[in-house]
């Protein structure tokens, strides 16, 4: 099953895995007041460039979003106007276990507790990571980052946090620490 164009959004305690789902596309994931998702079929997730403003939020102590196949977050049209924001917020926490490459997405954590996890990303193009007071954004194999028309940089800013010790290749990044 796939949709595309559409928001689903969670609230409340409780676990909704989503294993129909093979396919989002231009969609929005929102998780919120301890809500715990999970997209266990969802392998690629692509930007057709038709529509602006699509998350994946985690806002609140205990919210979770987890996707343990997706391996690939990609914006072939590279359109200005076309991107996903990727966030936590409030205790929120966001995983991509496998995911490897990331085209057209900002990640942003902020307050303590948010945590946003891509263990295996190594490369991300035209994508920002930001992480705001208390938070972490760990994405310890990053080798490789591009700056494109939108998005390329890491920003810190209060008590937020950071791994990425193999960062390497860098092509016009945005550095800041406030």
């Amino acid at each position: 099953t796939s949709v595309s164009f559409a928001t689903i959004t969670v609230g409340g305690s409780g676990k909704f895995p989503f294993s129909q789902l093979l396919s989002i596309d231009d969609s929005s994931i929102i998780a919120s007041n301890g809500a715990k998702v999970t997209l266990p079929n969802v392998t690629k997730y692509t930007m057709s460039g038709k529509r602006v403003g699509f998350k994946f939020t985690a806002d609140g102590n205990g919210s979770e979003i987890s996707f343990p196949e997706l391996t690939e977050i990609a914006d072939p049209t590279d359109q200005y106007y076309s991107d996903l924001l990727v966030a936590t917020a409030n205790g929120g926490v966001i995983s991509f276990p496998k995911l490897t490459s990331v085209q057209g997405a900002p990640f942003r954590a902020s307050g303590a507790g948010s945590h946003i996890d891509a263990p295996l990303l190594s490369t991300a193009y035209d994508s920002e990571f930001v992480a705001y007071a208390g938070s972490t954004v760990s994405i310890p194999e990053l080798t490789t980052l591009r700056h494109g028309e939108k998005w390329g940089g890491v920003k810190v800013d209060g008590d937020g946090t950071f791994d990425m010790p193999k960062l390497v290749n860098v092509e016009r990044p945005e550095f800041a620490v406030t």
